[in-house]
């Protein structure tokens, strides 16, 4: 019986070592390497955020200097802010952003 039970203290201490030594290696290693080599190499998709706006002129400024102080392209995405009987002048958010399109209801 000690025979047994001397296999798997070491069996344990043998697997014990092993991921012990996998944890200190991986130390030196980069956290996100795999994912900003990644990034580099795959195009960003294309898509369209839609904003819907009844005289909130505050809030949609807020949102969109929010959007376009994002680190993902410009050209990569355009968005569309439909205004719902607007009487706080929004439209005139629309020379604040290049690609940022305006829809009046």
């Amino acid at each position: 019986m000690e025979l047994i039970l001397d296999f798997i203290y070491l069996y344990i201490g043998i697997f014990s070592l092993y991921f012990f030594v996998l944890g200190i290696r991986s130390l030196n290693e980069r956290k996100l390497s795999k994912y900003e080599r990644y990034c580099d190499t795959v195009e960003q998709s294309r898509f369209c955020i839609v904003l819907y706006s009844h005289d909130e002129y505050d809030s949609l400024k807020n949102m969109l200097n929010q959007l376009n102080s994002q680190n993902y392209p410009a050209d990569r995405y355009f968005i569309q802010v439909i205004l719902d009987n607007c009487s706080d002048h929004s439209e005139d958010l629309i020379h604040e952003s290049p690609n940022l399109r305006i829809l009046n209801l």
